[in-house]
C-alpha cells in the first residue's frame, strides 16, 4: 500500500503541472479567441445598428448599450488567465474537493 504522503505529494504535484499547464494553453489561445470574437462581434454590431437604423428605422438604447457592456467583458475575461483561475477555476476546484471529502 503507497503512503498517503506519497499519494498526496503526487497528487499536489500533477494538480500543480496540470494547472500551470492550463494556464499556459490558456494564455496561448486567448489572443486567438479574442481576435475572433472582436471580429464576427463587430461585424454583428455593424450589421444590426445598419439594419435597424436604415431597414426598419428602429434603433433602441438596448443596441447600443449590450455591445458596450459585452465586449469589456469579454475582453477582460480572455486578456488574462489570472482573471480565469482567480475568479472560476479556483472556486470549482476548490468545491470540488471539498465536495469529495
Amino acid at each position: 500500500m503507497i503512503q498517503k504522503d506519497v499519494s498526496v505529494k503526487i497528487f499536489e504535484t500533477l494538480e500543480q503541472f496540470l494547472f500551470d499547464y492550463g494556464g499556459t494553453v490558456f494564455e496561448r489561445t486567448a489572443g486567438i479567441f479574442l481576435g475572433l470574437f472582436m471580429a464576427f462581434y463587430g461585424i454583428k454590431i455593424t450589421w444590426n445598428v445598419a439594419y435597424k437604423s436604415l431597414a426598419k428605422n428602429h434603433l433602441t438604447l438596448e443596441d447600443i448599450i449590450v455591445p458596450l457592456v459585452v465586449i469589456p467583458l469579454v475582453t477582460l475575461i480572455l486578456s488574462t488567465s489570472y482573471y480565469m483561475e482567480t475568479w472560476i477555476v479556483y472556486p470549482f476546484y476548490k468545491l470540488a474537493v471539498f465536495l469529495q471529502h
